[in-house]
This record gives C-alpha cells, sequence and structure tokens, in this order.
C-alpha cells in the first residue's frame, strides 16, 4: 500500500472533520477496507464540514489508495432544524459502494423517523447485508439484531471496551481478533495518529 498516500488522506480528514476522534474511526473505515477486513464503509460530513471539502480532490486521493466513492446528501433534523449530511459510500469498486448504499436505503425503509418498525424482517435482512459489507462478525451481527435494549448493562460494557460496532458476549474475543485487531495493526503500520487516538484509552 502507498503509505504517503495513506498518510494524505489522513490529513484530509483531520482538516475536514470538526472533532479528530472522528476522523481517526473515517480513517480506521477506510483502511479496513484498503486490508480487506471489510468490503465497504460509509461516513459522512455534515453540511457545515461538507462546504469546506473540495470533492473532486477527495475522490482523487481515495483513487490514490484503491478506493472508490459513492456521495448521496440525506436531510435530517438536528436541535429542531432541518439540515443534511453528506453520506460517502466507500468500496474498492463502485459496484460494492452501492450494494453498501442500496442496503442502508433498503434499511431506512424498514422504520420510521421515530425508529418505530414498518417490517422487522426487512430490517434484520438488511442489518445482517449490512453488516456483512462492514466485514462485521456474523456473531455480532446478530447479536445487534437479537438484543434490542440498549440500555442492557453486558451490551454498554462491551461498547465501553470496543471501538468500531457492537460485539457480542459469548464471542467478542473471537470477534476482536477476526476485525478489531487487523484495523488497529493496519493504523500502527500507516496511520499513526489515528492509531494514537483510537488506542489512547
Amino acid at each position: 500500500m502507498n503509505r504517503d498516500a495513506i498518510i494524505k488522506l489522513e490529513e484530509f480528514l483531520f482538516a475536514h472533520k470538526k472533532k479528530p476522534n472522528v476522523a481517526a474511526h473515517m480513517m480506521a473505515d477506510y483502511l479496513g477496507v484498503m486490508i480487506g477486513a471489510k468490503s465497504a464503509a460509509v461516513n459522512y460530513f455534515d453540511a457545515t464540514e461538507y462546504i469546506a471539502v473540495n470533492t473532486r480532490e477527495y475522490i482523487e486521493i481515495l483513487n490514490q489508495v484503491g478506493l472508490k466513492a459513492l456521495f448521496f446528501r440525506q436531510e435530517q433534523v438536528s436541535m429542531d432544524k432541518l439540515t443534511w449530511i453528506e453520506n460517502i459510500y466507500v468500496a474498492h469498486d463502485i459496484k460494492t459502494a452501492e450494494q453498501l448504499h442500496r442496503a442502508f436505503v433498503k434499511l431506512h425503509s424498514t422504520i420510521d423517523d421515530a425508529s418505530q418498525f414498518l417490517d422487522q424482517q426487512a430490517w434484520e435482512d438488511s442489518s445482517r447485508e449490512i453488516g456483512r459489507l462492514l466485514g462485521y462478525p456474523s456473531t455480532a451481527v446478530e447479536y445487534f439484531i437479537t438484543e434490542q435494549d440498549i440500555n442492557n448493562e453486558e451490551r454498554k460494557q462491551l461498547m465501553k471496551r470496543y471501538r468500531f460496532y457492537v460485539h457480542s458476549p459469548e464471542h467478542h474475543e473471537e470477534e476482536y481478533q477476526a476485525y478489531d485487531h487487523k484495523i488497529f495493526q493496519a493504523l500502527q503500520e500507516y496511520a499513526p495518529r489515528s492509531a494514537k487516538i483510537l488506542t489512547s484509552d
């Protein structure tokens, strides 16, 4: 992999995201795709961030590290005001990035704006597809689908321990080795600024 191009991407993300920890998470996602730990990734810039982004430059930097991106604007309400975010779907090829985008469109069609289920089976199916494309271990995906109590103490403790997704109580160590560990190794080697933030605690 092109170390200089990866550092350039990291610098771009830190220059355009307001919060350094969010930029570090984006870098982890992109590196995860680069090393094959995940097929695709999705991140976003909010409206105030994205107006400062040169999209052509962003696409070119992603191309330099072997990634393709699709951009889709999404309206949302923030602090009682209508605003938008720019979602960026990234993969090694446009087809895979589009698969992730379609899976999220399907997911959003299964719930209303208050997160009430319109079609729970379709939500579960699209959640599995999203989990697969994001590279999450199937045991973690199934736990995310079946454990709906976000106040579950065990779930909250696992969320504090791990960075990237909801791990399952029974398989969290194997899940870490299958996904998280690989990304942390890549961060240490190619994106030390992000690694320092994500391993600080």
